[in-house]
């Protein structure tokens, strides 16, 4: 299955109903700064639950810059089309009678005492039909950002994306058991100190409950231990940093270094292939419906680079049949790579987003093989002309 079909109201720009249409595998938008092109990847993240995405705040509701114009109300709805018969049933609650799953999202502006929205969200037709909320198990949504903190990312804590591609590897307990019991034993074989090799912690144990004994006597003092941190199988894979190398087929651990002294350029390429990890991973084990929702993949990136990322990405999107890539960008090289039927052109109007597929012009064969050949860089720049 795949997203057909988006529609946005009162969300952002979009002041009036705006009616996106996708095609299966790869969809790389293209079109001027503020048409609205994030405006689609936030609603997508939005209805679909992504998990990074923050709250929605007053600002997300359209208010004019002109006039006193403002929505009290967004809606978003999403259609997804061409289900398996694995899918159909899956996403039964969310059908209509032709077996098109569809998911809507209503956001009222008047917060509740802790400010958050009242959110509605209800699939099929009826907002009064049965709403199987374990559903969204069933889809997976990974986004990158355009001005993504790579390092962050790829070092070790709460927000590092390479702790969620270990935690989609260990899919079974028992490894995971393992793991934190040999994490367990190891850090308690140090703090025991049996083998006298790490000296300086018993010692600064002893320093610590003699000098509690000296100030505070035996009456009011308390014993010390030592201990590492909780070891729980979150907390392992947080641990977990990526160093690199700046070549291929490196390795001896000696000449690793730390991302921070890596280019952002190449910090970018790492964070993306760490993502590319993740959905292989993903993907095998959830096997239904995944969508990769990336912002400018062109940041920092040598244009050489750009072509052969957004290459890759086609090649994907067109090999696993349950992936839909999204992809906005203000790249001339990227919007050249492609095949012509993969571009949105996105534009930005007053009252909300006007989209147009160029597969919508349902050309011929020979006439997509002449535009693909046109569309050298030079070309492509079109698409993000101001009258285009």
């Amino acid at each position: 299955m795949y997203i057909s079909e988006l529609k946005i109201d009162g969300y952002k720009n979009c002041n009036e109903e705006s009616t996106i249409l996708f095609n299966s595998g790869l969809n790389v938008l293209v079109g001027e700064n503020a048409c609205g092109k994030t405006t689609i990847i936030d609603a997508i993240r939005l209805i679909l639950r992504e998990s990074e995405l923050p709250y929605v705040t007053e600002e997300d509701f359209y208010k004019s810059f002109e006039k006193e114009e403002e929505k009290r109300n967004i809606h978003i709805d999403l259609k997804m089309e061409k289900l398996s018969p694995e899918e159909k049933i899956t996403f039964l609650s969310w059908c209509n009678a032709e077996f098109e799953a569809e998911l809507h999202l209503e956001i009222e502006k008047e917060p509740n005492p802790k400010g958050y929205f009242k959110k509605s969200i209800w699939g099929g037709k009826s907002k009064a039909s049965a709403f199987e909320e374990e559903t969204y198990d069933y889809i997976d949504t990974i986004y990158l950002p355009a001005l993504r903190n790579a390092e962050e990312k790829l070092t070790n804590g709460r927000k590092s994306r390479l702790a969620l591609l270990l935690k989609h590897q260990y899919t079974e307990d028992v490894r995971k058991e393992k793991l934190v019991e040999a994490f367990s034993d190891f850090n308690k074989s140090i703090i025991k100190n049996d083998d006298k090799k790490f000296s300086e912690i018993e010692q600064a144990k002893k320093d610590i409950n003699t000098a509690m004994k000296n100030s505070m006597g035996t009456v009011f003092g308390q014993s010390v231990n030592l201990q590492f941190a909780e070891s729980s199988f979150t907390s392992i894979l947080q641990s977990i940093k990526m160093v690199f190398f700046p070549h291929i087929g490196e390795i001896d651990e000696k000449k690793f270094r730390d991302v921070a002294i890596n280019s952002l350029g190449y910090n970018n390429l790492l964070y993306i292939a760490t993502v590319f990890a993740e959905l292989e991973v993903v993907n095998k084990n959830h096997g239904l419906f995944t969508v990769l929702l990336i912002e400018e993949p062109e940041a920092h990136l040598h244009p050489q680079i750009q072509s052969k990322l957004i290459k890759y990405l086609q090649k994907v999107a067109s090999l696993k049949k349950n992936l839909q890539i999204i992809v906005t960008t203000h790249s001339a090289v990227i919007a050249s790579s492609v095949g012509v039927e993969s571009i949105i052109y996105i534009k930005g109007k007053k009252n909300g987003i006007l989209s147009k597929r160029i597969a919508d012009f349902e050309l011929e064969d020979n006439v997509k093989k002449y535009l693909n050949r046109w569309m050298d860089i030079t070309k492509s720049t079109l698409l993000f002309s101001k009258a285009c």
